[in-house]
């Protein structure tokens, strides 16, 4: 479903290639912190799932560390629709993985496509 293009640079700056699935993909994998809107909304997030939901949508659970959320505090854990995120670019940021209180077992999922 989701394939890795090129190598993500583009005129020297980052934005990882493809479709918002497969950027987000490739920056969990590499564990690299990323900055999307949604729901118009700036997001700087720790991408630590893309998976597809029980209901048939593809979703990005991660840690938000930055920006602003209508619902809740932040830092604090999202789930994101991935169809409503748009400008999904890399930052130079790294995490070294999964946080300890990563749990995404209260989510139904029928499929995984990356996890950190």
């Amino acid at each position: 479903m989701f394939e890795r293009r090129g190598d993500g640079r583009e005129g020297g700056r980052d934005t990882l290639s493809g479709t918002t699935g497969e950027r987000l993909v490739q920056a969990t994998r590499e564990h690299r912190v990323v900055r999307f809107t949604y729901e118009d909304l700036p997001r700087t997030v720790e991408p630590h799932m893309v998976a597809l939901h029980g209901a048939g949508e593809a979703v990005l659970i991660g840690y938000q560390t930055g920006g602003e959320s209508r619902h809740g505090e932040v830092p604090g854990w999202r789930t994101f629709i991935l169809s409503e995120i748009g400008g999904v670019e890399a930052t130079d940021r790294s995490f070294p993985g999964a946080r300890p209180d990563f749990n995404p077992g209260h989510q139904e999922l029928t499929e995984v496509f990356a996890r950190a």
